[in-house]
């Protein structure tokens, strides 16, 4: 007995250190994952530490109970952190919110019961390019019969370093959520790189907005009322498509005389700047990298875990994931006008779309200083713009263990304040 709690107070230290610390890049697949789970699990973690607190207490084991006391007073500073809704206004100044009121909204949250659903409708047609006899997909969303509609639509870009995954895949409890708050979802399935580069996704983000605009009266939803939401390179084709709507650099063939301006639009922990990218993720020290020797074989444990999925998915793609310098064809120094191009940044004017961004102060890919020029620049043009970022939380925070993340607690609470101001206006 006395083993096990050792053993368990020992492990219980990885996390609740990791979950403190901000990687720095290059970093490794496996550090950041076992970050992102560790601040996932908190409030579960927490609750085993207080356990090992009282099971030291009981057979008196004193440094493993200072152990545990440190562990959970680790877990519940980080809980209160990430939970903390804070708003960063045009000065770069925050706004937090009282502990009270965080845990006046994260307990009830984290014990609710949840059904589990899915789309209303999968793999539905909404565009298809003729010249390729390509055929875009997405999976919809419906409130319930019971739940009254609020007439708003969410366009959502799953994340995918530009070249991997697919719609319906770790959103589920997200989508959920939105559809019971009475907002349809479009789950978008765009085209990635090397079927496309960023145009193209662009391209088939304007496409996925005419149509559902075509589609409003069938759906019950306002055309006024569309809401642009992506996660990571999702944010940022999102944001470029929501500020791009009459720009003629980017326009997209046979839309030119379609309105595509959305209401909003919401970026989680999406690139802003390329360039700040292409440094901040070091990718100037590992541009030159080149593996040697044979090509590495696929992974069948993992291919035995995902299934079909691995493909799906885009697992068994040669290209690196999130590499800006084959998408792009360049570095910064060699290509600045197509860095420049695909950065939401330089499209800030007067008649951009409110914009709620939302991001972590620990993340890998997007730096809090491109985010907060980002706001400045917003404010600065009187757009309507809210810069929450959430204190230690890694890249794709929200996605890991949705139901109890506190992170993706407080996400879907930003969310829900932003849709509901959203459905507040005329139209």
């Amino acid at each position: 007995m006395f083993f096990l709690l050792w053993i368990g107070g020992l492990i219980m230290l990885v996390p609740a250190i990791i979950v403190h610390r901000k990687l720095r890049q290059p970093t490794s697949f496996g550090l950041w994952g076992i970050k992102a789970l560790s601040s996932a699990s908190s409030i579960v973690l927490l609750i085993i530490s207080m356990l090992l607190v009282f099971l030291s207490t009981i057979f008196s084991i004193r440094v493993l109970l200072v152990i545990g006391l440190l562990e959970a007073v680790s877990f519940l500073v980080h809980i209160i952190s990430i939970s903390r809704v804070n708003e960063i206004d045009d000065r770069g100044v925050r706004i937090g919110e009282s502990i009270m009121k965080v845990f006046g909204r994260i307990i009830p949250t984290f014990f609710q019961k949840r059904k589990s659903r899915g789309p209303s409708q999968v793999d539905v047609v909404f565009h298809t390019y003729d010249t390729i006899q390509r055929a875009l997909l997405c999976d919809l969303w419906e409130p319930g019969s019971t739940v009254d509609q609020t007439g708003i639509a969410i366009i959502y870009l799953h994340g995918s370093a530009w070249t991997l995954f697919d719609k319906d895949y770790g959103t589920r409890p997200f989508f959920a959520h939105l559809a019971d708050q009475g907002h349809m979802v479009m789950d978008v399935a765009y085209r990635l790189f090397p079927e496309t580069d960023m145009q193209g996704m662009v391209d088939d983000t304007r496409h996925a907005i005419a149509w559902l605009k075509q589609q409003a009266s069938r759906f019950r939803i306002s055309p006024d009322k569309i809401v642009i939401c992506g996660g990571s390179a999702g944010g940022q084709i999102g944001l470029l498509a929501a500020y791009t709507a009459d720009n003629q650099s980017l326009r997209t063939a046979g839309l030119e005389n379609i309105d595509l301006k959305v209401a909003g639009v919401i970026s989680l922990y999406g690139p802003v700047d390329l360039v700040d990218t292409y440094f901040h993720t070091a990718q100037h020290l590992t541009a030159d990298f080149k593996m040697k020797g044979p090509d590495k074989p696929e992974p069948q444990w993992l291919i035995d875990r995902m299934g079909n999925d691995y493909y799906r998915l885009g697992f068994d793609k040669s290209e690196e994931p999130g590499k800006l310098l084959p998408i792009l064809g360049g570095t910064p120094e060699e290509v600045p006008m197509v860095y420049a191009k695909f950065s939401p940044i330089n499209y800030v004017q007067e008649n951009s779309p409110s914009t709620c961004i939302i991001s972590g102060t620990h993340d890998i890919i997007v730096s809090r200083d491109s985010l907060v020029s980002m706001t400045k620049e917003l404010h600065s043009n009187d757009v309507p713009c809210t810069l929450h970022l959430m204190q230690e939380a890694d890249h794709a925070f929200d996605l890991f263990l949705p139901k109890i993340s506190p992170g993706s607690i407080a996400a879907n609470y930003i969310v829900d304040q932003y849709l509901s101001d959203i459905g507040e206006r005329e139209g």
